[in-house]
């Protein structure tokens, strides 16, 4: 046996059944599936009981077109009322308030938010030069905020948006500042950086807040697949390009996304993931126009906002969803399966991967609320129709057809008999 895992990519498992590999990563299930392809020992589970859960509230009233004028992109009263919903749906509390008690006491073991701890928040705003590419939507961010400083409680100062890598938009910035004056936008911390990881180095903001919360947004990606809740964590670095080695990574050791996320100051302070699904690209991520034909979900819009502690579980709802989508998953033009990553990050104990083209989940608990129908499992999806634009040349019925990409078995390292907590490292066996 030898520390840690070997760089060679060429190495692979015995290949998964299909089944097997839809649930591998989730507790149990995962456990014997990886070890009758030829896993030795179960992953070290660190995710409690009932964590696994995802939110996920849709209301097709949202988007309202797109347009280059941000503040015509989603309706501020709706977005409230979703993330009231999501909050509530995730915890199963009957107020906001409640829902946000326990997200705190379950983070801390019992204890609540205190007086002068500190949030960070960090946005995807990949394309500081271009506002008519995928960007947040302030409108959802504020709902978030509106949370945070009026039903928990929170200082508007102790509240911090971040991009490490990035500068936001006017909009952005005017549409937050509007509404919550106060709020921390990308201090200087947040490009002052210190511990390393992956050949790069961490926001020193990281070491500086009391918890984080990390809000992607929903997009294929042209060099990793996708670029959800574990991708977003490419704006907390110094060089985020570094990382592009090894997006394609199978095992805990290789995969860059991984050991980004694994580091304690993330994995110990995400509180929660909420993840702005207004928009979503299901073509050319991350730099195309989520409002154009052929390249963003327009019949209708994803409308949707999905909320999880599991940022492993609510990733792979969300591969699901952009799959059901028709999305185009590539790596530098190349057909690429993208959930290499939820494996290899379930299988040391980040969270739980499940794949179910019907969101059918056996693992992951997924709650809806669809256009007000809520229920503890999956709705369907409706069917498609006209969704309201203002792009010129974006007519959805001129939208190509396009299928989803099957799942497909996933290359792997080595086996993996354990996982040491303490020092992050694996003990590693060519079994």
């Amino acid at each position: 046996m030898a520390p840690g895992y070997p760089h060679n990519t060429s190495q692979v498992l015995p290949e998964l059944s299909r089944r097997e590999f839809l649930v591998a990563g989730s507790a149990g299930v995962a456990a014997a599936a990886l070890a009758a392809a030829g896993w030795s020992g179960a992953p070290r589970r660190t995710f409690a009981q009932g964590v696994s859960r995802v939110a996920w509230v849709r209301d097709d009233r949202a988007a309202l077109g797109w347009s280059s004028d941000f503040s015509l992109r989603v309706d501020p009263a709706v977005a409230d009322a979703m993330m009231d919903q999501a909050v509530q749906l995730l915890t199963g509390q009957s107020t906001v308030a409640a829902a946000w008690a326990q997200i705190f006491q379950e983070h801390n073991g019992g204890a609540g938010y205190q007086p002068g701890q500190t949030i960070a928040i960090k946005v995807n705003y990949n394309n500081s030069s271009d506002n008519m590419q995928h960007n947040p939507n302030f409108q959802v961010l504020n709902a978030l905020l509106r949370q945070l400083i009026e039903e928990v409680g929170i200082a508007p100062g102790d509240l911090i948006l971040y991009d490490s890598s990035r500068t936001f938009h006017r909009q952005f910035s005017d549409g937050v500042a509007a509404r919550f004056p106060g709020v921390q936008n990308n201090p200087g911390s947040a490009t002052q950086y210190n511990q390393s990881v992956w050949n790069t180095r961490l926001t020193r903001l990281l070491e500086d807040v009391t918890y984080l919360i990390n809000m992607p947004i929903l997009r294929t990606h042209g060099a990793a697949g996708v670029s959800l809740s574990f991708k977003n964590h490419l704006g907390s670095v110094e060089t985020p390009h570094v990382l592009h080695a090894g997006l394609e990574g199978a095992t805990p050791e290789n995969s860059s996304l991984v050991t980004l996320n694994r580091h304690h100051l993330i994995r110990s302070k995400t509180l929660l993931v909420v993840a702005d699904a207004i928009y979503g690209l299901r073509v050319g991520g991350p730099d195309a126009n989520p409002g154009s034909a052929g390249n963003g979900i327009l019949n209708p819009y994803p409308n949707s906002l999905f909320l999880s502690r599991d940022p492993v579980a609510v990733d792979s709802v969300m591969i699901d969803y952009l799959a059901s989508r028709g999305a185009v998953f590539q790596r530098f033009g190349s057909h690429f399966e993208p959930r290499t990553y939820l494996i290899a990050a379930a299988s040391i104990g980040l969270g739980t991967h499940e794949a179910s083209p019907d969101f059918n989940y056996q693992s992951i608990s997924l709650a809806t609320c669809i256009n007000g129908q809520c229920s503890g499992a999956i709705v369907a999806l409706p069917p498609d129709s006209p969704a309201p634009t203002d792009e010129p040349g974006s007519d959805p019925t001129d939208e190509p057809a396009l299928t989803a990409t099957p799942v497909a078995t996933m290359a792997a390292g080595c086996h993996l008999p354990s996982y040491d907590e303490e020092q992050q490292i694996v003990v590693c066996t060519s079994g």
